[in-house]
């Protein structure tokens, strides 16, 4: 019979493969999808060194795409509740909006 079935808990191992990439993300784009929630980090690259001339000109600043995930409602709360408790323990000055 299945662990999982008997109410046995399996615990989890972190693996990481190598080569996976970790990308810095300053943007997060969230949507509803069929039922789930999908989250979209972004890097954005931008302008260095424009004179005020040039950024008047600028149209548009690219922010690109460096990973999308996919999530139950539930599991995106329980995520969202981590992140809160990691912050208030590892950075107690930044302010949270409690």
């Amino acid at each position: 019979m299945d662990g999982a079935k008997e109410g046995r808990k399996v615990p989890l191992k972190w693996l990481i493969q190598e080569g996976t990439l970790a990308q810095y993300v300053d943007r997060i784009l969230l949507q509803p999808s069929d039922g789930m929630v999908m989250a979209s980090f972004f890097q954005t690259d931008p302008p260095v060194n424009l004179t005020e001339e040039q950024r008047s000109s600028v149209e548009y600043v690219g922010t690109y795409c460096v990973a999308r995930v996919v999530m139950s409602p539930a599991k995106a709360r329980e995520f969202m509740d981590v992140f809160r408790r990691h912050l208030k323990d590892n950075h107690p000055d930044l302010p949270l909006g409690d």
